[in-house]
């Protein structure tokens, strides 16, 4: 029994001792510069085979990399009775130039224990904890614009400036009564000091007078943690006199002809006689001089409709236009900005060859796809793909992938295919090209061609029926041959 109780003596002291079963850090970050302390706790494990081991005169001796100054490196504890703990607080500086990255304080925590039973001293006892500090040095972001004074809808330059670290995959939105025209945020990869944009600003669901426009930046720090940040940046906005609100209903195409259906909100007073004129060079009229309205009722919504030629370059576009019109029997004219969205004129054509030729049934080709682009812009990301019940694909993807192609570029990508067990004949295969305009749509052309398939003369099939053939064509002579030859010998000829 005595041996017993030693052996769980024994055993309880291996297993037994100084633990740090939790730290804290004040907080998840620091900038170079900054303060703060970590936390530890430090206990003693209370047994449970029979006996009690307490740790007396425990220290603590802290070690980090020079980016980090220690307050304390040494700390005294004192005695740790089984089964309590302790807190230790350990303050530190991070240094003003240290980079953004983790770095790790150890903790070491070294007593002496003393087994009750004997009351004599047993050894050392020795625990070590690593606890990582994040240090980053954070973006500090700032806005300002080109403008003091904007209109309903306006462009400007957005200046961002860092005075902070590196900010990454910059995505910036505008909120509240605002809205980006074209799109619903704008990306930046890499702020460092200062970068400058241009925006097209829609404010005209925002009231008159001096206004804040409310930014939302989202971007990842120099440790690749993602921070959102709101900045407002004061302006002035002055309401045109005209309180109308222009809509784009339809599509117009850079370099055609197309028509042009808008419409127009009147959020103000009666309009009687309004006449439209278009300033900008670019965008053409092909029947009329200018446009008739008509009346247009205070918060009424009239339509407009006419044929146009744009020479604009794909996406948001300001034009200048004059209204003219008649309200409370006063002759009126105003010259505004209004967007007007242009969609590329991309289109792309193919040719199709193959080797070997011709394409023959049952057996295995390679089909060279050439993807022209017909447009006046250059189009991206384009892939190429191709379906067809007469073709069996031999490759990993029916899509081919081939990028940008400036105007009147082309370019070839291949799959490799095997005919299927067909009869000869024309099967149609349908070319799909998918990729993006210089306006920024995407775009799908589905190019449908035929092409004529062989009989495979060397094929299994078609040896089977031409040796058929060739053993009925022998019969034939055969029978021809014994006819002619034997038959009509046997025949003589009657005498007279």
């Amino acid at each position: 029994m005595k041996k017993l109780f030693v052996l769980l003596m024994v055993f309880g002291l291996a297993f037994a001792g100084l633990y740090i079963p939790d730290y804290s850090v004040s907080s998840d970050s620091f900038k170079p510069g900054g303060s703060g302390s970590v936390t530890v706790t430090v206990g003693n494990t209370e047994l449970t085979a029979g006996s009690s081991v307490e740790i007396s005169s425990v220290t603590l001796t802290v070690y980090a990399p020079s980016e980090i100054e220690l307050k304390k490196t040494n700390i005294f504890v004192g005695d740790l009775d089984p089964g309590s703990t302790t807190l230790s607080s350990i303050p530190f500086e991070i240094a003003d130039g240290a980079s953004s990255g983790v770095y790790l304080i150890e903790v070491r925590a070294i007593g002496q224990y003393t087994e009750y039973v004997s009351g004599i001293d047993t050894g050392v006892n020795y625990k070590t904890a690593t606890i990582p500090v994040n240090v980053v040095n954070s973006p500090i972001l700032s806005l300002s614009s080109s403008k003091r004074t904007i209109y309903d809808t306006d462009t400007l330059d957005l200046t961002i400036t860092n005075n902070g670290g590196e900010a990454k995959n910059v995505r910036i939105a505008v909120g509240g009564e605002f809205s980006f025209m074209g799109t619903t945020e704008i990306f930046i990869d890499r702020i460092v000091d200062e970068e400058t944009i241009n925006i097209n600003l829609d404010s005209r669901n925002a009231q008159e007078g001096a206004i804040t426009v409310p930014f939302t930046i989202t971007y990842e720090d120099e440790l690749g943690n993602e921070v959102t940040v709101t900045k407002s940046m004061p302006i002035t906005l002055k309401k045109e006199k005209l309180d109308l609100i222009f809509t784009q209903k339809s599509e117009i195409v850079t370099r055609k002809d197309g028509s042009l259906k808008m419409e127009m909100k009147n959020n103000g007073l009666a309009l009687q006689d309004v006449k439209i004129e278009i300033e900008t060079e670019g965008l053409k009229l092909r029947d009329v001089s200018e446009i008739d309205v008509g009346d247009i009722p205070a918060g009424g919504t009239v339509e407009f409709e006419e044929t146009v030629f744009p020479e604009l370059t794909p996406g948001v576009n300001k034009i200048n236009i004059t209204i003219k019109w008649i309200e409370e029997n006063v002759e009126k004219t105003e010259t505004r900005s209004i967007p007007i969205i242009v969609t590329s004129d991309a289109d792309v054509s193919v040719y199709m060859d193959a080797k070997p030729t011709p394409l023959k049934s049952g057996q295995e080709h390679t089909l060279s796809v050439l993807v022209s682009n017909l447009g006046s812009y250059s189009i991206d990301n384009v892939e190429v793909e191709i379906e067809s019940d007469a073709l069996e694909s031999l490759d990993v993807s029916d899509t081919q992938y081939i990028g940008s192609l400036e105007n009147d570029d082309f370019s070839t990508v291949q799959f490799t295919v095997k005919v299927k067990q067909l009869s000869e004949g024309d099967y149609p295969i349908d070319v799909k090209v998918r990729y993006r305009d210089a306006s920024g749509e995407w775009k799908e052309r589905d190019l449908i061609t035929d092409v004529t398939v062989y009989d495979n003369v060397g094929g299994e099939g078609n040896t089977t029926d031409m040796l058929m053939y060739l053993g009925i064509l022998v019969v034939i002579l055969a029978v021809i041959v014994w006819y002619f030859k034997f038959r009509k010998s046997e025949v003589k000829p009657a005498k007279k």
